[in-house]
């Protein structure tokens, strides 16, 4: 207990959770840029054509084997696009893509601007309040969201692109729905600890 007392006290844990505030901001400018540069075309993925196999192609390059990849984006998902013999990728395909992408990024930078908030009332001193808890809430029900249901969101994409598009998207999600629902139910359950700390002190206070 007295380690815990030295680690977790007002000296430490106010000025980091000011610096992780900065950290949640830098990973959504990071998300940002990177949905941008994904509906720019320069989103990568596995490329058949002709009967070859390309790797790391984007839409935006004029031919498989030529355009720089510096700026561009890579899913976690193993995506793969079949353009047959004579076909071209055109921006059907770069929208599809980059819809898949937004999935996951779109819900992620919401959630992550929520647990901002919550660092940012931390570190100014402000903990046991309903705002930080349905901060708490609110990032727990996104990441669970995003592991039950975004897998499921893509696939539905790609058979309705497929259906619609002359080439074909294959898409082999980067499930890990077991530690991504652990974690958003971790936090759900952070929100409900303060939330009923906060009911006890209000039921103190009338008390006295």
């Amino acid at each position: 207990m007295k380690v815990l007392s030295r680690l977790v006290n007002e000296k430490y844990a106010m000025p980091f959770a000011g610096f992780m505030e900065w950290i949640c901001r830098l990973i959504m400018l990071y998300m940002a840029l990177c949905l941008v540069l994904s509906v720019m075309g320069r989103q990568t993925f596995t490329l058949l054509m002709n009967g070859k196999e390309y790797k790391n192609a984007y839409c935006a390059q004029d031919s498989p084997r030529s355009g720089s990849r510096m700026w561009t984006v890579h899913s976690d998902d193993d995506i793969t696009v079949n353009a047959g013999y004579g076909g071209s990728i055109g921006t059907g395909v770069s929208a599809a893509l980059s819809l898949i992408f937004a999935l996951e990024l779109a819900p992620a930078i919401v959630s992550y601007w929520y647990l901002g908030r919550v660092f940012r009332n931390v570190s100014r001193g402000v903990i046991f309040t309903e705002k930080n808890a349905a901060g708490l809430l609110y990032y727990g029900l996104i990441q669970t969201f995003i592991a039950l249901f975004v897998p499921f969101l893509k696939t539905t994409v790609q058979r309705v692109a497929n259906r619609i598009l002359d080439c074909s998207i294959y898409i082999n999600p980067d499930v890990n729905i077991f530690d991504n629902f652990c974690f958003g139910v971790a936090f759900v359950v952070a929100a409900y600890i303060i939330h009923y700390g906060i009911a006890l002190q209000d039921e103190v206070d009338h008390t006295i």
